[in-house]
């Protein structure tokens, strides 16, 4: 089940996304530090931390985003920052390139991503008590792109299109 909701919702984000003004792009969301074009940014980042558990260890190591979490950042807003500022100079094509060109070897990186991994429990904010990467990765990263979905929609004021076997799965 879970690629096929990963998969459909990549396509109608990407859809989503390729509707964008240039106007719109710059349009703030809800996400207070947030313009549309960060929160591609946010997720076209993710589609790559799928391809490859090193890349995924990239971008969610401590290490690497020091410097958000010394200005006080969570280590979750720390590293989706890190994610957006990595990205902050390119153009919406570029972004929306790297999620297109990357998706299917994202959806096969997911299914490979090793069982050791997979069950390594983590502490994360916004959950009580610890989640598994793999609950991470197949669950939480589909949800996140949703949400974001959602966000780009209210901020450009599209109509989010809707279906109970697609959005209400993810929801559930």
């Amino acid at each position: 089940e879970v690629i096929p909701l990963a998969r459909e919702e990549l396509t109608r984000f990407l859809t989503l996304a390729e509707t964008l003004t240039p106007a719109d792009w710059e349009g703030p969301t809800d996400c207070a530090l947030w313009t549309v074009k960060d929160i591609v940014a946010h997720q076209a980042s993710h589609v790559l931390a799928l391809i490859h558990y090193r890349e995924f260890l990239n971008q969610f190591n401590p290490l690497n985003f020091r410097a958000y979490t010394r200005k006080g950042m969570n280590s979750l807003d720390a590293a989706n920052q890190r994610q957006v500022d990595m990205r902050a100079q390119w153009p919406p094509t570029q972004l929306i390139a790297e999620m297109r060109d990357n998706s299917e070897a994202s959806f096969v990186g997911r299914q490979r991503f090793p069982a050791l991994l997979r069950w390594l429990r983590i502490r994360s904010p916004g959950y009580a008590g610890f989640i598994s990467v793999g609950e991470l990765i197949d669950n939480i990263f589909t949800r996140d792109m949703w949400m974001h979905r959602l966000d780009i929609c209210g901020a450009t004021g599209r109509e989010m299109a809707l279906t109970t076997d697609h959005d209400g799965r993810i929801t559930a």
